[in-house]
């Protein structure tokens, strides 16, 4: 079985601009329909208050102003261009509000790439804005009677007081720019619009459901009583409670019993107080509890850290503590039947269990596990390696393996490289990896030159990085 742990940096899928001059800027775009079923883009636009500059305006306040200029090609010509100059809120009691600019623009179905400039026009050192690029694509469904906007996720939505650049049919939706939602939200607002191409009211189920993107598992589902929709265009809704969801990487599926086409959102959720359930009452599969026995039940528990969430590893670490052979098995049961990728978790586990042994036989140290070298952890958490290349002597370089992956979920030709810096036992640490949240050294080859001149420390990185006679690593390493 391969298990990927994905870092929320790779789940983020709107854009931050970082500005040499310090100016921050994020940017996303969702995409509707009018009322007359005509396409548009909303472009989201949200600037880092402390990375601007403030001077004064005519009542003696300070205030930050920025220029936004938009350009949507189609191919590559400009397909159309719009400006915005936009004023922070006068700085009182030295409070700092971020900047929103919410930018509609109209769109025919195709696809397009938005470009996107920010300027501090108080910056007088800040001579050219800093940009940033997406690429969309707006499709029409010519099949369907009913269609789903894009979903915007949002901080809060209120009802509408008095109209302003958030309001959309009498709510106020404040976005969410991201895909990140931080231990600290436990609802996840939500608003999204059901187009009616036949314009008859009727009344419809809407399902929603949170799914693990790792393992395709329903985590949570709720179906609204019937809705009905209105018109051309009906508005929509719902507050989701994420508090007992963990930390892990999610889709948020939308879709309605009849051929209403599903609409998704993608996130990262960090859960750092995650519910911890009653381990001691839950009711044990038989094969789970022979296929644990005491004298070996802390080892196999202690071997599932490499594929476990920061949660999990605390709520195990506790339960070790505790030392009830009980709770340890229910917990190892519970473990495999919320991650399991199949309907047979019993079988995963198996088969997962096998690997430790396996690995324990290749890669245990005299006072180290296998499960807890660094070639055992990738192992368990990514997969055997499709190919290995080896070298234990050499006059020039320390002893080392490099791992070829073919295939990792879905990522393609990803690479790990690991070292013996003691040269004699079976302790080899990883150096460096291509792959999304291990460690990257671009100097690796520089790591694994031997202390031959002595005033080279390869430990340091601003001198192990100088490139070597004599070692072949990076020639095995480009070969694959």
């Amino acid at each position: 079985m391969k298990r990927i742990k994905l870092l929320f940096t790779f789940f983020i899928c709107f854009n931050a601009v970082f500005s040499q001059n310090s100016l921050r800027a994020y940017l996303d775009i969702k995409k509707f329909q009018t009322t007359k079923q005509e396409n548009y883009i909303e472009v989201f636009n949200k600037i880092n208050a402390n990375s601007l500059e403030y001077l004064e305006n005519k009542n003696f306040h300070l205030q930050a102003k920025v220029k936004i200029n938009y350009s949507i090609y189609k191919g590559d010509s400009i397909y159309t261009q719009y400006t915005d100059t936009i004023f922070s809120t006068e700085i009182i009691d030295s409070i700092y509000n971020d900047l929103y600019c919410i930018k509609t623009i109209p769109l025919k179905p195709g696809s397009y790439k938005i470009k996107v400039d920010y300027l501090d026009l108080n910056n007088k050192k800040m001579l050219e804005p800093t940009s940033n690029i997406l690429l969309f694509e707006i499709k029409t469904d010519e099949n369907s009677d009913l269609t789903i906007s894009n979903i915007q996720i949002a901080d809060f939505i209120v009802k509408t007081k008095t109209r302003n650049q958030f309001s959309k049919y009498g709510f106020d939706v404040f976005p969410h720019l991201g895909n990140y939602i931080s231990s600290e939200c436990n609802n996840l607002p939500i608003y999204f619009e059901v187009y009616n191409k036949r314009n008859i009211n009727q009344n419809i189920i809407i399902k929603y459901e949170i799914r693990n993107s790792e393992t395709n598992k329903e985590i949570y589902s709720f179906n609204d009583s019937s809705i009905v929709i209105k018109g051309s265009l009906t508005p929509l809704i719902h507050t989701i409670d994420i508090r007992n969801i963990p930390t892990g990487s999610y889709t948020l599926n939308i879709s309605e019993s009849g051929n209403l086409k599903k609409s998704n959102f993608d996130f990262y959720r960090l859960n750092e107080n995650p519910l911890e359930q009653d381990y001691k009452n839950k009711i044990l599969d038989p094969n789970f509890h022979k296929s644990l026995t005491n004298d070996s039940l802390f080892f196999f528990a202690k071997s599932l850290m490499p594929i476990m969430y920061n949660d999990d590893q605390k709520i195990l670490l506790k339960i070790l503590k505790e030392v009830d052979t009980t709770k340890i098995r229910n917990f190892i049961e519970q473990f495999w039947i919320k991650t399991a990728s199949t309907n047979n978790p019993f079988d995963e586990w198996i088969n997962y269990k096998r690997q430790v042994i396996l690995i324990e036989k290749l890669y245990k140290t005299h006072n180290v596990h296998g499960f807890e070298t660094e070639r055992g952890r990738v192992y368990l958490k990514y997969g055997p390696p499709t190919a290995i290349k080896s070298k234990e002597t050499s006059p020039s370089e320390y002893p080392y393996e490099i791992w070829q992956y073919d295939k990792i979920k879905n990522f393609s030709n990803k690479r790990f490289v690991f070292y013996n810096p003691d040269i004699v036992g079976n302790n080899y640490r990883l150096l460096h990896s291509d792959m999304l949240g291990e460690i990257k050294n671009f100097k690796w080859p520089g790591f694994l030159t031997k202390r031959n001149n002595s005033t080279i420390n390869v430990d340091d990185p601003l001198e192990g990085g100088f490139d070597h006679f004599g070692g072949q690593s990076r020639d095995v390493y480009n070969q694959y």
